[in-house]
């Protein structure tokens, strides 16, 4: 039960962040008001931030404490990087109606194949220095140290972005470690190592009531109109981001004692969107795109039920064909399938 909890609240808050990037990327479609599509600012700021949490439950889990383990690293890349060459297939494929492999190595290479790809470029740094930072935070005993280490994090990514260029992309993804989410990245360990704290009742309180306070004062204010400082994130979009993530972690816990005599948990729907929002980000743009077209043809692209049916084919579909993958993989490579094959053939 413990451990459906632990798991629970982070499918939950990456459910939130997956489907607030899809509310993204369906501006100018199912809605064209900039004021709504700021409201979604948070998206990829709270994604990178639960990415810090995850890596550190994982780490806590799997890896050696000893040392680096490149093992365990080369594991986690591996979860990324062929999911991403598998997309990237699919994206050159329906941008050109054919497949030409120069052009796809090309899309590959340079994270080209859809915009949203630039995440990748700056998450597989923040996967391959996850170890290091674990390690060191995990050491350091003095408060004092870790406050410093924050600033000097903070510091380091302020001149990542001033000062490094990796590659021609859109936003964290040209700089080092993906400038300023490489300092959500962190607090996001942070915040795994401190987790017992956050759950305490009148914590709980406090974080949902400086949440709510907190996003009333930038929708009251309009603070999110300043869209050059949402990517990589600027001090503003942060502290949105925390206020969303303050709500929806104590709103969490809130709800779940309130269902515990339900027959149905409303969260677990959600859970259920955050347990596939790697594959919902990498499909979803695509699936958005196809249907554009689709609605364009047959003049629904103006139809917001078709808009709103779009949403949710790009979150559900993502998720179906997944589960279907999985079912045929495991029925394909388990043992006792494979030895009635064997058998059969045999007589």
């Amino acid at each position: 039960m413990g451990q459906r909890k632990e798991i629970g609240w982070l499918n939950f808050l990456k459910g939130i962040a997956i489907m607030a990037v899809v509310f993204d990327h369906m501006h100018k479609f199912l809605y064209q008001s900039e004021y709504l599509w700021s409201l979604s600012f948070y998206s990829v700021t709270l994604f990178t931030f639960v990415a810090g949490i995850t890596s550190c439950l994982s780490m806590e889990k799997r890896m050696r404490l000893d040392c680096y383990d490149l093992a365990y690293t080369w594991k986690r890349l591996k979860k990324i990087l062929i999911p991403y060459a598998v997309a990237t297939a699919f994206y050159v494929f329906a941008k050109n109606q054919f497949f030409d492999f120069k052009t796809y190595l090309e899309a590959l290479v340079t994270f080209s194949g859809a915009a949203p790809f630039y995440f990748i470029v700056y998450f597989v740094q923040l996967i391959v220095a996850a170890p290091l930072l674990f390690l060191v935070i995990y050491k350091i005993k003095r408060k004092s140290l870790h406050v410093l280490f924050l600033i000097g994090t903070a510091v380091f990514s302020g001149l990542c972005l001033k000062f490094t260029y990796i590659i021609k992309t859109w936003g964290g993804g040209q700089y080092l470690l993906g400038s300023t989410y490489f300092l959500i990245f962190v607090l996001g360990i942070y915040c795994w190592k401190n987790r017992n704290v956050l759950k305490r009742p009148k914590i709980n309180l406090y974080f949902l009531i400086v949440g709510l306070v907190g996003i009333s004062a930038f929708l009251v204010f309009n603070l999110l109109q300043y869209k050059k400082l949402t990517n990589p994130p600027g001090l503003l979009i942060m502290l949105y981001t925390f206020c969303i993530f303050a709500c929806v972690f104590s709103g969490y816990y809130f709800l779940e004692k309130k269902a515990k005599n339900w027959k149905i948990r409303p969260a677990k729907y959600i859970e259920k969107i955050g347990h596939y929002s790697m594959d919902i980000f990498l499909y979803h743009l695509l699936l958005i795109m196809i249907f554009k077209k689709v609605g364009a043809v047959l003049h629904f692209d103006k139809n917001i039920i078709y808009a709103v049916a779009v949403y949710i084919i790009a979150i559900g579909l993502p998720i179906i064909t997944r589960i279907i993958y999985t079912k045929i993989y495991q029925w394909l490579f388990n043992k006792e399938t494979i030895m009635t094959v064997l058998v059969k053939n045999k007589s």
